[in-house]
């Protein structure tokens, strides 16, 4: 499944590492600061990466980022339009495409609980607005109209949670797009979202932690050992519900987590097997 194209910002790294030393430049916000990358000033900042219909890999470097989005949704636009359709290619309904996106994902053994949450914005939100429309009269308007109505969906208070039903909607919006679905390139692009209030972390002091596994030991006292893992070692809770006494490495004070647990289930990781020092 493709991800969305949008102009790169070569002055700016995309996955920064404030924790690993990485320090901000003045190009951003306080709430959006900006990491400046080994190009940082030197040429044209943004650029239009996208596949071309020979399949070759284009790079083109512009001034400004509406530059890079004019030529990205050209470039799209061209592209489309020269692709190869089979006659049936968007005739069927978007709840088609849909459930064959889920099905797809399960074949391939893609993580279940991602396909759980798909699943369930699918049935409970986006295919009762547009599950019944032929896939290709679907437009850039009713990503909009998407938006609005479930700003206006009683129960949904959370902007989090609008955004990340979106989220769910651009994937298949995108699983279509590659499916050779005649949709507009853009049908995604620029959509305006509710602001999410950024998530506050808070770090617990040494003495704090002793406190949780101290109130753990009374309440259930098996489970203490996931305070000590997650405070200490850093796993997320599916890991340390996943961790195996045959994966800990006690004579080199390894952990190795290959596996986790969800719903009572033995899943793959979300990212690669890794062992932890302890």
């Amino acid at each position: 499944m493709s991800k969305p194209l949008e102009p790169f910002d070569r002055w700016h790294k995309t996955y920064p590492k404030p924790e690993r030393g990485d320090t901000s430049c003045g190009c951003g916000t306080a709430k959006r600061p900006l990491y400046p990358s080994a190009d940082h000033g030197r040429g044209r900042r943004w650029q239009a990466r996208y596949t071309d219909t020979t399949g070759n890999q284009r790079r083109v470097c512009l001034a400004t980022w509406q530059e890079a989005r004019d030529h990205l949704d050209a470039a799209l636009a061209e592209i489309n339009r020269k692709a190869p359709r089979t006659p049936h290619t968007g005739s069927l309904r978007m709840a088609y495409y849909a459930a064959e996106m889920i099905e797809r994902r399960r074949k391939r053994n893609r993580n279940a609980r991602t396909t759980s949450t798909y699943e369930c914005h699918l049935r409970n939100h986006i295919l009762p607005f547009a599950g019944h429309r032929l896939a290709n009269t679907l437009s850039r308007r009713d990503s909009m109209a998407f938006v609005d109505h479930l700003l206006d969906c009683p129960g949904l208070d959370s902007a989090y949670t609008v955004v990340q039903i979106f989220k769910t909607w651009r994937i298949l919006m995108h699983y279509m797009l590659d499916e050779d679905v005649p949709l507009p390139p853009n049908i995604v692009a620029r959509i305006e979202l509710p602001d999410v209030t950024p998530r506050v972390k808070v770090a617990l002091s040494p003495r704090q932690v002793a406190a949780v596994a101290a109130a753990m030991r009374k309440v259930a006292p098996r489970y203490e050992i996931l305070i000590w893992l997650g405070a200490c070692a850093g796993l997320r809770q599916g890991e340390a519900f996943g961790l195996k006494r045959s994966q800990v490495v006690w004579d080199r004070g390894l952990l190795r987590i290959a596996e986790q647990r969800q719903r009572g289930k033995a899943v793959r990781l979300k990212t690669q097997c890794r062992s932890v020092k302890r």
